[in-house]
């Protein structure tokens, strides 16, 4: 499949202007937001160029041992499955844990990953958590050591030498996290950005350019 020519930097202007537009109606749930995120990581993240962007992946915590190649197909397929066809309680915490009897998984709004031959093998590039609104001081702290939960987790099952970045994704205000490889200390930007701005913008096209290949 030949590839397709990177994309531009900025999206269309419409979709920046769709994220004011949304601010300004103060949304009480972070649904509002979730056609707009969508769009962006679509224009820098195709599926042409086999990248995959996941809604609410489920990232298992650990293992307690090696898991088996068989072991992880049949966890996920067991995960393929609707959460209704679980017994028990499947819902999921306020800090974004779902807890399956013996099982951890934390699940974030969106991930981003590289699609590889096997679906349990694709590679993870990003990670996206989104609230509607910009907190207060005390939600801001509870909102990011969740995000700090999402990243510890995922940065488990990381490939040596392959790093990790998560967004943390506040109505149109953003925090980024670094994980520079598996068992590494997450670094965060104690910059806040706003999404339309050129900062976030070219993070978003670098990760795509270094991965279009």
């Amino acid at each position: 499949m030949p590839n397709l020519p990177l994309p531009p930097l900025h999206p269309e202007e419409w979709l920046a202007e769709r994220f004011v537009h949304v601010a300004e109606f103060d949304p009480r749930f972070e649904s509002s937001w979730y056609g707009l995120h969508i769009a962006l990581l679509s224009h820098y993240f195709p599926y042409q160029q086999k990248f995959l962007i996941k809604p609410q992946p489920k990232i298992r915590d650990s293992y307690e041992e090696e898991p088996s190649f068989s072991s992880i197909q049949a966890e996920s397929s067991m995960m393929a499955d609707s959460e209704d066809s679980f017994v028990g309680d499947t819902s999921i915490t306020s800090t974004g844990v779902l807890t399956l009897p013996g099982l951890s998984y934390r699940v974030p709004d969106f991930t981003v990953t590289k699609a590889t031959q096997y679906a349990t093998h694709d590679r993870l590039l990003l990670l996206v958590e989104v609230k509607p609104r910009e907190p207060d001081e005390a939600n801001w702290t509870a909102y990011t050591a969740q995000m700090d939960g999402y990243m510890e987790a995922a940065g488990q099952h990381l490939e040596k030498d392959a790093g990790l970045v998560g967004l943390l994704i506040c109505g149109t205000t953003v925090q980024i996290r670094r994980l520079a490889g598996p068992g590494a200390q997450i670094t965060a930007d104690k910059t806040t950005y706003e999404l339309n701005s050129v900062a976030i913008r070219q993070l978003l096209h670098g990760i795509s350019e270094d991965n279009w290949d």
